[in-house]
């Protein structure tokens, strides 16, 4: 019983002074579409609908990626997009003007 104790408590205390296991980055990819309300120093300011699974309506200033995604841009402009979520930050990786309806 002793030998059983004994090797309990070293087990035990063999974990003690472990490292705690580095958190993971977990990337998630959201599609959203709004209208263009401003778009201003690399950043495109977006009346959106729902984003089901990620955020409610709203109006929200977004990140962009790639500045280059902000040419062509106007406000009022329908559009659709994608939203990247890296643990608390996100920015949208691309945006396209929604093609009108006849």
């Amino acid at each position: 019983m002793k030998r059983f104790a004994a090797s309990l408590l070293l087990s035990g205390l063999a974990g003690c002074g472990s490292a705690p296991e580095p958190e993971t980055s977990r990337e998630t990819v959201h599609v959203g579409a709004g209208t263009v309300v401003d778009v201003v120093e690399g950043r495109v300011l977006i009346d959106h609908d729902a984003i089901p699974g990620f955020m409610d309506a709203m109006t929200m200033s977004f990140g962009v990626e790639d500045p280059a995604l902000l040419q062509g841009l106007e406000v009022g402009m329908e559009v659709s997009f994608r939203v990247k979520v890296l643990d608390a930050a996100f920015v949208i990786e691309s945006i396209e003007p929604n093609e009108r309806s006849p």
